[in-house]
């Protein structure tokens, strides 16, 4: 109450990355200001054979790309936090997804 003329966003998304898993979003906006502006967007997209396509046809393989996806999904959360935790959890998606095995 009191932030007159105020605007707030929420943004919830999400990457699927097989055919099994699923994404709920269950917003709650709450304003006491009758001026005040709430936005909530939400977005579900599954890891596309026809990005992974495109990928592959420029020399990345499947399992670099779907790295690279994820990475690149996540990079605003990547970027808050410390350099070492960076780097690890990017060594961790990549090894996920690396000939070894993984999801996806």
């Amino acid at each position: 109450k009191g932030a007159k003329n105020s605007t707030a966003t929420v943004s919830c998304d999400s990457l699927i990355l097989d055919e099994e898993s699923k994404a709920y979003t269950y917003p709650h906006n709450q304003s006491d200001e009758p001026s005040a502006s709430i936005i909530h967007e939400a977005t579900t997209g599954k890891l596309g054979e026809d990005k992974l396509f495109y990928m592959n046809s420029r020399g990345i393989s499947e399992e670099e790309a779907k790295s690279l996806i994820v990475l690149g999904f996540i990079s605003e959360i990547l970027e808050g936090l410390p350099f070492e935790y960076v780097e690890v959890l990017k060594k961790v998606i990549e090894l996920e997804f690396s000939e070894v095995g993984g999801v996806g």
